[in-house]
Parts: structure tokens; C-alpha cells; sequence
């Protein structure tokens, strides 16, 4: 049996030798790139890892006489490689590719800055043949980006080579391993991606998210869990005409169970979330008299710019700390300012107790709740005026806030995420009546910009609270 592999594996390796020398016709397939040059030429390079240039040795079943590899020093430096604007043309796009079998290590195809197609390599020090099918996708305006953001591993490291747009798959569905499950882009339904964010969606495991790329600020990508509570299974979505996103999830709750509707819209410099619940009494459906609140997870994690700098010690998770903020009497509040208590189920010896790196905020309508010391979280003396809690990106040009007119608490969390808990609305309708809302703003770094666009958005807000 031991034999018989390796002869499939050679006999593979010379057929993708074959592949790469009489594959592609100029007259009908496009060059991406195939790195043949001294350098990456107009390619953005970003870190260490690709800046010494195209590589020309250390890797099997390459084309011509270079590619871009990220292990010319090892496997610790980090860095990214991404091309300039190219129109997706041709309904696939073929690559070799090559690397360690660990995350994240992987390229993207991106439109807007969204990540709409990714491939990671299978662990192998010999290209093979990967296929994107993008069919769907031609006609749009994107960018081929190479990510090595894993430093410290052994196998902390990729090679790509050969990017063509071409008629035909060179691939086996075998060979392609994509880093996560996409659902659906909603980018040709979008009326004008210059003005309007960019929606898609897409599942790592059991968790669903949609991703949204706004076009005020380049390369800037957010994701939203939908949703992080107990017992809720997503069932479908669709991309529907303005690049609007709808979903779909089962809750289950007692003995019954119902169905979460999501409407997903972009508007300029804002993405919407509407949920309502429905049952459907003919097949054993029943409302509960209290709806569970959709805990939406708002990552920033894949957000240049945005996200935080932090090694993998995770020592610099700080630094997001201290660009997050909320509104307090005060103003405008950074957290890191904020009186923050430490976390009540860790040591308040803990390195992430010092300072501490979680917090709960509440509303200065209400109440200190008790405390509790089994909370993953502190609860902060400071409370907010207003249901708005944000991060400012690293250069301090822009910011990002989630905007409601009902939360009474709302939290920096463990992953580069913010929460604000919104209620259902109008509070005391009948669950069947209700519906739960919450903005995504993006724009430049103006707070009071931020919250005359929340009150615009939210006109219940003009409730007594002086903000």
C-alpha cells in the first residue's frame, strides 16, 4: 500500500509538471501573476515574510523560475502579498499552491476588501493545482491576497505560484481545501459597491457569520455571529436585490421551538440588522412569552486596521482595549479610561485581570447589577448615556460602532468583538409583533458625526438622555 502511494504521488507530481507547461493559452486564459520578476513589481507587501521577494528554491512543482513564498527565513516571519485591482473576467481561477497545515495560512480572493473565496494549503512542500469558481463573481472588481499571519510554528508557511483567470477548473474539488464554508456573496446584487457595503456569508464549523466589506475605508472587513446564544441552528440564507442578506435560524426553546428571520441591509456607511421571530403553529411551532435576545458577536478580527496587534501570547490585547469607547457624562470615553474591575471568576493575579481585558457597561438609566463571582466579566462603575460602543482604528482616521435604542448593557469582549445587547421592540407587544434592530456604522473618526447619525437612525433615542 506504502508503495502504491508513492507511485499515485510521483505519477501526480509529473502530471501537474505536465499541467503547468501546456495548460494555459495567453489568447484565452489571463495572467494574474506567475512572480518572475526581482520583485513583487505593484503587488502591496505588508510584514516580513514576503519582502525579500520572489523565492526561486525550497519547494517542488512550481512554474518558470520563481513564486511568492513566505519561508525564505524560516517559518517565523508574518506578512501579507496582495495584487493590485484586476476584473474577474473568466469563470475560474487556478493557482498552485503549497504550505504548512496550520491557521491561519491561506490566500483570498477579495472584493471591496471581503474575503469572498479562500484556499489553505494541504500541508505538502509540492504545489498542486487549486480552483476557485468564481462564475458568479464576473464582472466585479477584486484583489488575490497571500496571508501568513502564523509566526512560531513549523509549519508557518506558504507558496503560491501561477495565478491565471481561465476557462476551465484545473483542480479536482479534492485538491482544494478552503479555510471556511461559504454560503453566499451578495456583491452582484449590490446597486453601487462604490457607496453601499458588500455582504456575504459564511461558516467556520457550527457558527455563522456575516461579513461586511464598506467601501469607506479600503481593506476594511467586519464580521457579525449570527448568533452566539444556545440552541439556535442556522437553516439558510439568500442574497436578495440591493445586496440585501437574509437568513434564516431554528431556536429551540423548552419543548418547542421557532424560527429567527434576519433581513441583512446595506445602506452608505451603515449596515442594518432586523431580526423577527416566527412559528409556525401548523407543524408543532409555538412563540415562547419571552423572546431570547439574538446575541449578535460583532468580530473585528479580520478588520485591517482595526484589529488588535497581538502576538501570541496575546500581550498586546490592550492596545484594542484602549481604541474601544463608549459615551459616558463625560463624552466620548475610551475603555482603557474607563474604571474597569477585574474579572470575577480569574485570580486577581491573572495576567488578564492586569489590566483586566473584558468588560461589561451598563446603562445609566438603570442599575449596578450585583456582583457575581462566576462572571466572565467585570462590570464597570462607569455606565453609558447612550446605546453606542465602538473601536477607532489603529491610525485613528476611523471608527465602527454598534448603535441601538434599547440596550441596557453592552460589552468589550474576548476576540476583538463588541455586544450590545438591544431589546426586543415595542417593549410589552406580543413576541409575534416584536422586532430587534441594531446598526453597524462605519465612517471617519467624528463622534459627534456618529451620534447625530444615531439619532437620525433612532429617533426613540430622544427620550430625556442629554448625550
Amino acid at each position: 500500500m506504502i508503495r502504491r502511494l508513492k507511485s499515485v504521488s510521483v505519477l501526480w507530481a509529473f502530471c501537474s509538471t505536465l499541467v503547468i507547461l501546456h495548460a494555459f493559452d495567453p489568447a484565452k486564459d489571463l495572467l494574474i501573476s506567475e512572480f518572475e520578476g526581482d520583485d513583487f513589481g505593484d503587488w502591496t507587501v505588508t510584514g516580513d515574510a514576503f519582502s525579500n521577494g520572489p523565492a526561486g528554491t525550497g519547494v517542488r512543482g512550481f512554474s518558470g523560475s520563481g513564486f511568492a513564498g513566505s519561508h525564505l527565513d524560516g517559518y517565523r516571519p508574518e506578512g501579507t502579498l496582495t495584487s493590485p485591482e484586476f476584473s474577474i473576467e473568466k469563470p475560474y481561477i487556478n493557482f498552485l499552491l503549497a504550505g504548512g497545515n496550520t491557521s491561519p495560512i491561506y490566500v483570498a480572493l477579495l472584493i471591496n476588501g471581503t474575503e469572498v473565496k479562500t484556499a489553505a494549503p494541504r500541508g505538502l512542500d509540492r504545489m498542486i493545482w487549486t480552483s476557485w469558481d468564481v462564475g458568479i463573481l464576473m464582472g466585479q472588481v477584486a484583489r488575490f491576497k497571500i496571508i501568513d499571519d502564523r509566526s512560531g510554528h513549523p509549519e508557518g508557511y506558504l507558496f503560491v505560484d501561477s495565478i491565471w483567470q481561465s476557462e476551465r477548473a484545473m483542480a479536482s474539488p479534492m485538491a482544494t481545501r478552503t479555510l471556511n464554508e461559504e454560503i453566499l456573496t451578495a456583491f452582484p446584487l449590490n446597486p453601487d459597491p462604490g457607496k453601499l457595503p458588500g455582504l456575504g456569508v459564511w461558516r467556520k464549523g457550527k457558527e455563522l457569520y456575516v461579513s461586511a466589506a464598506f467601501p469607506e475605508v479600503p481593506g476594511f472587513i467586519c464580521d457579525s455571529w449570527c448568533y452566539e446564544i444556545h440552541d439556535c441552528e442556522f437553516i439558510g440564507a439568500a442574497a436578495r436585490e440591493g445586496g440585501v442578506v437574509e437568513l434564516i435560524h431554528r431556536v429551540k426553546r423548552g419543548g418547542g421551538n421557532f424560527r429567527f428571520l434576519t433581513k441583512v441591509v446595506p445602506t452608505t456607511g451603515a449596515v442594518e440588522f432586523m431580526v423577527q421571530a416566527v412559528a409556525d403553529v401548523a407543524t408543532g411551532e409555538r412563540l415562547p412569552q419571552t423572546l431570547p435576545i439574538p446575541n449578535l458577536c460583532f468580530q473585528l478580527r479580520r478588520a485591517e486596521g482595526f484589529r488588535s496587534d497581538r502576538s501570541e501570547d496575546r500581550k498586546h490585547y490592550p492596545e484594542f482595549v484602549a481604541r474601544c469607547f463608549i459615551f459616558t457624562e463625560s463624552g466620548r470615553t475610551f475603555l482603557n479610561d474607563a474604571d474597569r474591575q477585574q474579572i470575577p471568576v480569574r485570580p486577581g493575579s491573572d495576567r488578564e485581570n492586569n489590566p483586566p481585558w473584558v468588560q461589561n457597561y451598563v446603562a445609566a438609566w438603570r442599575g449596578l447589577p450585583e456582583a457575581d463571582p462566576t462572571a466572565w466579566a467585570g462590570t464597570s462603575f462607569d455606565r453609558y448615556t447612550v446605546p453606542v460602543i465602538g473601536a477607532v482604528s489603529v491610525d485613528g482616521k476611523y471608527l465602527v460602532a454598534l448603535a441601538d435604542d434599547s440596550a441596557e448593557t453592552m460589552c468589550q469582549a474576548w476576540h476583538d468583538c463588541l455586544h450590545s445587547r438591544a431589546q426586543w421592540q415595542p417593549t410589552g407587544a406580543p413576541p409575534a409583533d416584536q422586532i430587534w434592530r441594531l446598526k453597524v456604522y462605519v465612517m471617519e473618526n467624528d463622534p459627534e458625526k456618529l451620534l447625530n447619525r444615531v439619532r437620525e437612525d433612532f429617533p426613540g433615542l430622544g427620550s430625556g438622555l442629554d448625550f
